[in-house]
């Protein structure tokens, strides 16, 4: 005799919990467990308060940069672009570069950072004579963390973040800027300045 089948399994626990009229009697009944929903609205990329990720990312050269080390001891700038060698993405980029010695002269260090590899990076920074590093992070490892992925992946909401030296702390979060504000607002903040 085959084994009932899983239709006729479940109509007989049915039936157990279920009294002649149809009812069902509580004490009989299971207790179900669902699985709570997931939460879509909570967000697990860095807010303002959060310290850095302890991620480490190849800059232009392939040398490894490790984002806490910096941090230890400056504070850190890190300002994310779509596409290097692009006419915004080089505004920004040029914007941070002018600012460099008086951001530097504020104990910040700069970093710039997308997609891009470390061959690209190394390109854009050749041409545009930049005196920071450029990260990539063709996987989007620090890009998602950071909360600058655009939704379906791959591409990257121009953006800005500013940690406190020391503690490594997000001071500022500025996601979906234009090039010059970035600047303007980084460099505000950073020298305690008006933007």
């Amino acid at each position: 005799m085959d084994a009932p089948r899983r239709s006729s399994r479940l109509a007989a626990k049915i039936a157990n919990v279920l009294d002649s009229k149809g009812t069902i009697i509580p004490e009989a009944a299971p207790v179900m467990l669902k699985k709570p929903a997931k939460d879509e609205s909570v967000d697990s990329t860095i807010q303002v308060g959060d310290v850095i990720p302890d991620i480490t990312l190849p800059d232009e050269d392939g040398t490894s940069i490790r984002l806490r080390d910096i941090t230890a001891n400056k504070g850190l700038v890190i300002f994310a672009y779509p596409k290097a060698s692009t006419p915004g993405c080089t505004k920004q980029g040029c914007g941070f570069r002018d600012n460099y010695p008086k951001i530097q002269a504020s104990d910040y260090e700069v970093l710039g950072l997308s997609f891009d590899t470390s061959k690209a990076q190394k390109a854009f920074k050749d041409k545009q004579n930049f005196p920071y590093h450029l990260l990539s992070d063709p996987k989007g490892e620090l890009i998602k963390k950071l909360g600058a992925e655009k939704p379906g992946g791959g591409k990257l909401f121009r953006s800005h973040w500013i940690f406190e030296k020391g503690t490594g702390k997000c001071i500022v979060k500025e996601i979906d800027i234009s090039p010059l504000v970035s600047v303007d607002k980084a460099f505000a903040v950073i020298t305690d300045s008006e933007p």
